[in-house]
């Protein structure tokens, strides 16, 4: 992975010394992030907790007008920044969250790169998700809690804010171990290698 640091503005947005969870990604209809908005609102008196949204999309005044109704100052939108600056913003979180509405399209499972891209970092994800087949829980990298559901949003926030840094950094050393054993580019390709080759 090619990592390129972030510019001095976009470093200025994120709060140091604070707990951070970061959602970077399209802000669209199906990311559900009205919810992650409202569970910012839930936990609004803990200032230690800080939500930054990353990212740019349909859904993105509507969020934004929903945090500002809310009068939340624990919420930073900041705009999108390229593939290779992605791994750098998340080191500077300690979570990373990530959602679906709750629907039957994803009662197979789900395919999103940006749950790679959260699993290298190394952090803990937080997912938020009611389909089959869930990555977070096959790797033990995070907690999953039902889609659609501020409540039990901010209930997981809390439960990794408490929990001890290590147990945190375990869950995130499963998810790294988890993408480079099975979907780093270089497997994929050996699969696909070895497809081929027996024909």
């Amino acid at each position: 992975e090619v990592c390129a640091p972030l510019s001095d503005e976009i470093k200025r947005l994120i709060p140091e010394n604070k707990f951070n969870i970061i959602y970077a990604g399209t802000f669209g209809k199906t990311n559900a992030l009205e919810y992650l908005v409202k569970a910012a609102s839930l936990l609004k008196d803990n200032t230690d907790i800080h939500f930054i949204l990353v990212g740019k999309g349909m859904e993105e005044n509507n969020l934004r007008e929903l945090a500002k109704n809310l009068k939340l100052n624990n919420i930073s939108f900041i705009p999108p920044v390229s593939k290779s600056q992605v791994q750098e913003i998340l080191k500077l979180c300690k979570v990373c969250y990530i959602g679906w509405k709750n629907e039957k399209l994803y009662k197979y499972g789900i395919s999103a790169n940006k749950i790679f891209d959260y699993m290298y970092s190394g952090k803990p994800i937080l997912h938020s998700y009611s389909g089959e087949a869930d990555i977070i829980k096959q790797a033990n990298c995070g907690i999953t809690v039902e889609a659609e559901n501020s409540v039990a949003i901010a209930e997981a926030i809390l439960k990794l804010y408490n929990m001890k840094e290590e147990q945190r950094n375990m869950l995130g050393r499963n998810g790294k171990e988890y993408v480079l054993k099975y979907h780093t580019y270089e497997k994929i390709t050996d699969k696909f290698e070895e497809i081929f080759n027996m024909f």
